[in-house]
């Protein structure tokens, strides 16, 4: 990595602030990264050229065996993904296609490829932009989410996001800057939250917080996608430590239950439901329908009779990787 590319990928993520779209994920993440790298190479170059007056280009930014302890510095995010309201779209591309040149490799209706999303209402265009610099070509790639039918400005309650680890949940705005998806009317409350993130992005510790994990599942046709396996292993590749929080529940079908059980949620009965789970860390009887609990997981942290917690933070404990594996054909699509 060059301080030029770096240079021309800062500016494409500039121009789409600009034309209004929201960044999201990975390459916020990996900005982060390169940033606090950066300023802290700086430093050190700035304290080298004090002690050694005399020595002049010696400290090279882009060398990889000066200051290894900054080599995030050297980092750039290998795309960007974005949100932007439909009626932008031209014009941006427009714009793209004066100053650089552009491959639109694939436009796909975002239902055929997320989950729950409504067909129609989210559009992903897969965008490279190529400049030749010197003797090399740089290339940015962009997935470009466009909303269909939105008058207003976007907010997070419009974007179709599964945020798997906490350092991928930062979004970035031109008129927010950089703020969590997590955001509530509380600004103190928001500023502590973006600040504990950022500290893990510095220490290089991710946190999942969303983990399903199934056990006494024996139903080979049930998948879940609330964990792909290999986002986990992609971030222990380049070094992360990985945690996660996760609740454990038993798997029922409801045929194990008596007819006049409820759902203690939606208080829907057996008849109305397939499955459903109930809590490991304990033996009472309420359950919880299998839709209730995809839906409202956060708000059910301790069994509603024991009062017993349902979620585990041992991070060491086997559940909290081996048993992701053991189960992945269930919750990974």
């Amino acid at each position: 990595m060059t301080i030029q590319e770096w240079r021309n990928y800062n500016k494409i993520r500039r121009e789409l602030l600009d034309f209004g779209c929201i960044i999201f994920g990975g390459a916020v993440r990996d900005e982060i990264i390169h940033n606090m790298n950066a300023i802290e190479f700086y430093k050190e170059q700035t304290e080298f050229y004090l002690k050694n007056p005399t020595k002049k280009n010696v400290f090279n930014y882009s060398d990889k065996k000066i200051s290894p302890n900054t080599i995030g510095r050297l980092l750039i995010p290998n795309d960007i993904d974005a949100f932007i309201k439909e009626n932008k779209r031209n014009e941006i591309i427009t714009y793209f296609t004066r100053k650089y040149n552009i491959h639109i490799s694939k436009i796909t209706d975002l239902s055929y490829l997320k989950q729950g999303v409504p067909e129609g209402q989210f559009t992903i265009y897969k965008i490279e932009l190529t400049k030749k610099f010197i003797n090399n070509y740089f290339v940015v790639k962009i997935d470009l989410i466009t909303i269909n039918n939105l008058d207003n400005e976007i907010t997070t309650n419009d974007l179709p996001l599964d945020i798997d680890f906490d350092v991928n949940s930062l979004l970035w705005s031109k008129q927010k800057g950089i703020h969590s998806k997590y955001d509530t009317p509380n600004s103190m409350h928001n500023s502590l939250m973006l600040h504990d993130i950022i500290t893990n992005i510095q220490n290089k510790v991710a946190i999942m917080d969303n983990a399903f994990l199934w056990s006494n599942v024996n139903e080979s046709n049930l998948k879940y996608t609330f964990i792909k396996e290999y986002r986990i292993g992609k971030l222990k590749s380049k070094g992360w430590t990985i945690k996660i929080n996760f609740n454990i529940y038993n798997f029922y079908k409801i045929t194990e239950f008596a007819e006049d059980d409820s759902c203690i949620i939606c208080l829907k009965q057996p008849k109305e439901i397939k499955y459903c789970v109930n809590f490991k860390h304990c033996n009472c009887k309420p359950f919880v329908c299998l839709e209730c609990i995809e839906k409202e997981y956060k708000k059910v942290m301790k069994c509603p009779c024991c009062k017993k917690s349902i979620m585990s933070t041992d991070h060491s404990h086997i559940y909290a990787y081996n048993e992701i594996h053991l189960f992945k054909k269930f919750i990974c699509e």
